[in-house]
């Protein structure tokens, strides 16, 4: 069990943007710098996690694993570009020895979650807009023991 304080971390985002050099841009703004404060407001997050890892052989190691968390992210404060909204994660993965040499292979699928924008506090373009997520992940490690 891990517990995550997202929201003493993802409150807002604050950009300054200083000494801007198009006029016509300043104009618009009103001087050379603009500030913009997007909205984040996540949420804290319970994550219960559980694996298994197996002895198989003297050189081979097998894992799998599970975990769930409560998706942190509000709707209305979703962005595509930071899917963080899955989850359930699955994985599997396994150790190989072949003298000094170890490799390591790990798959990590996060399973599809749907949410549903109404009113985006982000830009009005996702407004009634439905955000998907599912995620594959592949690691592959090679090492040398001396």
């Amino acid at each position: 069990l891990k517990y995550i304080f997202w929201s003493q971390v993802m409150d807002n985002f604050k950009v300054t943007l200083e000494n801007g050099d198009n006029p016509d841009v300043n104009a618009l703004v009103g001087s050379d710098t603009v500030t913009i404060t997007v909205p984040q407001d996540w949420k804290d997050q319970l994550v219960v996690a559980l694996g298994l890892e197996v002895a198989a052989t003297d050189w081979l190691t097998l894992r799998a694993g599970w975990n769930y968390g409560t998706n942190p992210v509000p709707d209305e404060t979703s962005m595509p570009v930071a899917p963080a909204i899955t989850e359930q994660h699955g994985s599997i993965g396994a150790t190989a020895k072949w003298g000094s040499l170890v490799f390591d292979l790990a798959w990590q699928h996060a399973f599809e979650n749907s949410i549903k924008v109404g009113q985006s506090l982000q830009t009005r373009d996702l407004n009634g807009s439905t955000l998907s997520v599912e995620m594959d992940f592949v690691t592959l490690g090679i090492s040398y023991d001396f």
